[in-house]
């Protein structure tokens, strides 16, 4: 009885979040505090899980890369990275990941993997210019293509976004509304392709 009545008002609380900017930016807060309880885990799973989950997003978009996830701390969430050998890797925070996992979906975790393979199919990576406001931009609207060929709803697609996008621009990043529209832009050019 107590974990449907858990399962319910997490449900509710996930209702609120998307409906009031207020409520979700204060979840958004206690989302980031929360990052640092989380332990490593099985990380050797995770890695294999999230490698299956690009190689299935790879295949099903026939982009003729390869990409290997690689876990690690080094990064604050995922990031985009072509190793001086050449190879291509998304970075991924375990901790991050876990923690943003137990408020999306693993399929609505998909878009940031869509996101930083975006980056890898544009290049981005290789020019070593890092993170502008920009590319940000153009691998949002790969994360909005690949997620419909994958088979996502568009408010899937949008979910991430929504929960872990910043309400303002940064040097590095656009504000949410922003990418949520280039997300839209893809998807849309996906479901008419």
């Amino acid at each position: 009885m107590q974990k449907r009545i858990k399962e319910k008002m997490t449900t509710l609380v996930l209702i609120i979040m998307l409906i009031h900017p207020k409520v979700f930016t204060q979840c958004r807060c206690n989302f980031i505090d929360t990052l640092a309880k989380y332990d490593a885990g099985n990380n050797k799973e995770l890695e294999a899980q999230l490698q299956k989950s690009v190689d299935l997003i790879l295949d099903r978009n026939h982009c003729d890369i390869r990409i290997k996830v690689r876990l690690t701390d080094q990064v604050a969430n995922m990031a985009a990275v072509c190793e001086q050998n050449g190879d291509k890797y998304i970075y991924v925070n375990p901790k991050y990941y876990r923690c943003a996992r137990d408020s999306l979906s693993e399929f609505e975790m998909l878009g940031p993997l869509c996101h930083e393979i975006g980056h890898h199919v544009l290049g981005h990576p290789d020019d070593k210019t890092g993170s502008l406001p920009y590319k940000e931009l153009d691998a949002d609207y790969y994360c909005g293509y690949y997620m419909h060929e994958i088979g996502a709803k568009k408010y899937e697609a949008l979910r991430a976004i929504r929960f872990l996008g910043s309400d303002h621009d940064r040097r590095t990043h656009p504000n949410k509304i922003v990418r949520m529209n280039s997300i839209i832009a893809g998807y849309n050019r996906a479901k008419y392709d």
